[in-house]
């Protein structure tokens, strides 16, 4: 979950110098230089079949979006990003919050089930019987 939302100007969400208790939200854009920005900004999420993911979320920079992105805190050597498409419009559905693991700087799973995580690497999508735990290997696996 987002601590702080981007402001957002002409559509386009905006970096904030706000950080919150746990997150920090970062925009990218095509000026963003560090791997994890690079990496995001340039995703073929529908390629994975992330839901809601349309064309503009294949490689999302270079159709001009502006992927909204927090890093949770690390599990061992597994780190989990949560992707938002914050550019809502009419003409088009808003991609579903998605979840990327990584482990050495490559994608290992990916979960686009519109669910928030908790300090146990628990992401619950408000439906008792649809709990997903991170596992060691980076997966996502659902629980019972």
């Amino acid at each position: 979950m987002l601590a702080e939302t981007p402001a957002v100007s002409k559509g386009i969400p905006r970096p904030t110098e706000k950080c919150g208790p746990t997150f920090y939200p970062y925009v990218t854009t095509s000026r963003s230089t560090d791997w994890l920005s690079k990496l995001i900004r340039s995703f073929e999420y529908r390629k994975h079949n992330v839901r809601h993911a349309n064309f503009d979320y294949e490689n999302p920079v270079s159709k001009g979006m502006h992927p909204v992105f927090t890093i949770l805190p690390p599990m061992d050597d597994i780190i989990v990003v949560r992707v938002d498409d914050m550019e809502y419009s009419e003409s088009r559905d808003s991609m579903i919050d998605t979840y990327l693991s990584m482990k050495n700087g490559k994608v290992v799973d990916i979960l686009s089930e519109g669910c928030d995580f908790d300090v146990s690497y628990t992401c619950n999508n408000h439906k008792p019987d649809e709990k997903f735990q991170l596992q060691p290997d980076g997966c996502f696996k659902k629980s019972q």
